[in-house]
Order: C-alpha cells, then sequence, then structure tokens
C-alpha cells in the first residue's frame, strides 16, 4: 500500500523557492530543498526524479503565480492589480542575496535548452496578462485612449526586469519601493487626467 501523500507539490515547489533564495541554484542540493520542506532527500526523487526535473517544475511553478497574480478578474482598478502583481512576482523580496540567487537562477534558465522554453512561455503569458490590464485600464479611461498597450507592456517588462537588477547595486529603500516608482514612472506619462 503507498504512502498516503503529507507534503503537496506545492508545498515542494515552495520549498524549491526558499532554498534557491537561501543558496543559490547551483549549490542547493536536493537534500537541502528535501530538509526545507520537511521530506527526505529520496522521497524528492521519486517524485521529481533529479534536479533538473525538480527545476524544470519549479519554473512551471512560478510560472503559474506570475500568471496568477497578474490575473484580470474585471474588478478593481487594473492599474493597482498590474502594480501589486508585477511586484509579487519579484523574486528576491527577503534582500540582495536573495535576490541574486534568483537572478542566478534566471540565467541556468537561459542556459538548458528545456528551461529557457519554461522561462519563455512564462514571459510570454506574464506580458500577455500585462496586456490584457492595460487594455482594461485604456476601455475604462484610467491610460488615455492612444496608448499603444502592446508596446507599453513589453516596456513594463523591461523596467521590472532590469529595475530587479539596478536594486541590487544601489541597495536604496525597498527593491518594492525601487521597483514600484519605476513602474509609475512609466505609467505616468499615460494616465488619464
Amino acid at each position: 500500500m503507498p504512502r498516503p501523500v503529507t507534503v503537496t507539490d506545492h508545498a515542494i515547489l515552495d520549498a524549491v523557492g526558499r532554498a534557491v533564495a537561501r543558496m543559490g541554484p547551483h549549490a542547493v542540493r536536493l537534500r537541502d530543498i528535501a530538509d526545507e520542506a520537511g521530506l527526505a532527500a529520496p522521497t524528492l526523487v521519486q517524485r521529481f526524479g533529479s534536479k533538473k526535473a525538480l527545476m524544470a517544475a519549479f519554473a512551471r511553478h512560478a510560472g503559474e503565480a506570475s500568471a496568477e497574480a497578474l490575473a484580470d478578474d474585471g474588478t478593481g482598478n487594473p492599474l493597482a492589480r498590474l502594480e501589486k502583481g508585477l511586484l509579487r512576482a519579484l523574486d528576491g523580496g527577503d534582500g540582495p542575496e536573495a535576490l541574486a540567487h534568483h537572478l542566478a537562477r534566471t540565467h541556468l534558465e537561459l542556459a538548458d535548452p528545456e528551461l529557457h522554453a519554461l522561462a519563455v512561455r512564462r514571459a510570454r503569458r506574464r506580458r500577455k496578462a500585462i496586456c490584457a490590464l492595460l487594455d482594461r485600464a485604456v476601455s475604462e479611461g484610467r491610460l488615455v485612449s492612444r496608448t499603444r498597450t502592446g508596446r507599453l507592456s513589453r516596456s513594463l517588462e523591461t523596467t521590472v526586469q532590469g529595475a530587479r537588477s539596478t536594486w541590487t547595486i544601489h541597495r536604496r529603500k525597498s527593491l518594492e519601493r525601487w521597483v514600484r516608482r519605476e513602474i509609475r514612472s512609466v505609467l505616468e506619462p499615460w494616465l488619464r487626467g
């Protein structure tokens, strides 16, 4: 009779994020992730197969969380939802070292074709969600009608990624405040009123 699952995959993938933030993607071992999740390392191997497969599952999990944070439910201010969603997906709110480790994970994704494909999918979903929120903001009159939401969504994506990196150098204010200021400066010329 198989043992009951006591720790969900979702909880394990959250543990991956915490372990990577603490140790970095290259240094973290299955044993470290298992300790973080409260499991034995063989359980991770049994469920995911390998560290690479676990990191791929984490990349998919991160993509779903990012898309969920930006999902437009049609209520409230779409620009507030946009800002909140972009800030929620920052990776590294625990300080410069954690953010550096998450940036290293991004570099790992760029070097591995399978992980890169997942990163591309995640970025496309995020950009589409950003664009949907911007489109609603235009239709509600929150942004000027001539706003090119496709271009603005690319600018926001680039701004957030760049602001994460520059914050690791300057480290003034909190990461969230640093990025929020940059998001607002990109949106400001398009705000109505």
